[in-house]
């Protein structure tokens, strides 16, 4: 039996499955498919469904009749779904974990700047995509870029994913990679550890030179 602070199935979930359980943590009414999907911006309410009942399988979300709607159009949905009461603490936790900055990370910066801004905004806010990301930052210098930041240790995929809808859209970006972040008090010491080998580097070269 999984102890009350296990979040491992949502640690092992998948993007949809985390983007439809964020959806459901901001609300505490049943939501049938249509409306999850609305919410991320995905057209196929019927795969969402899939996922959805996959998660019910697990004991995720649980299953029931939608509410009744008077202003709804064409043929009712048939269920909703809304999270297990015992899993919202766990999700909550997952997502505080991805909340923290990582010991080191994949990062992409993307441009947010000049007539590409609104189709910037159109990517990022797209739950599914951005499911895998741990933290994001607005680096403003001499141009303005968002930073999204992925798990220095997980796979590459979502990153590179982000990266082909990025090219896709024609938006500007470029990648790099986070060193693990250490306390701010540290970097005087590796400050005078580096100096110290380039000067040792330096005055190897200027021996051989010499020599």
């Amino acid at each position: 039996m999984a102890e009350e602070g296990d979040n491992s199935a949502w640690s092992g979930a998948s993007a949809t499955q985390l983007a439809i359980g964020e959806v459901l943590l901001a609300t505490s009414e049943p939501m049938t498919a249509f409306e999850i999907a609305a919410d991320l911006g995905d057209r196929d309410p019927s795969r969402i469904r899939k996922v959805a009942r996959q998660m019910v399988i697990k004991r995720l979300l649980s299953e029931e009749a939608p509410r009744p709607d008077a202003k709804r159009l064409g043929r009712p949905p048939k269920a909703a779904f809304s999270l297990v009461a015992d899993q919202r603490a766990r999700l909550e936790r997952a997502i505080h974990g991805r909340s923290r900055p990582p010991r080191g990370g994949q990062l992409v910066f993307a441009e947010a700047t000049g007539d590409r801004t609104e189709s910037l905004l159109d990517v990022l806010s797209n739950a599914e995509l951005m499911a895998k990301a741990r933290w994001w930052a607005l680096c403003d210098g001499d141009r303005q870029e968002y930073v999204i930041a992925f798990d220095a240790d997980s796979s590459h995929q979502p990153m590179l994913e982000l990266t082909a809808v990025l090219s896709a859209a024609k938006i500007g970006h470029r990648r790099a990679s986070l060193s693990p972040i250490r306390p701010a008090r540290e970097l005087v010491a590796h400050a005078r550890r580096a100096r110290a080998a380039a000067r040792r580097a330096s005055a190897s070269g200027e021996t051989r030179d010499e020599g």
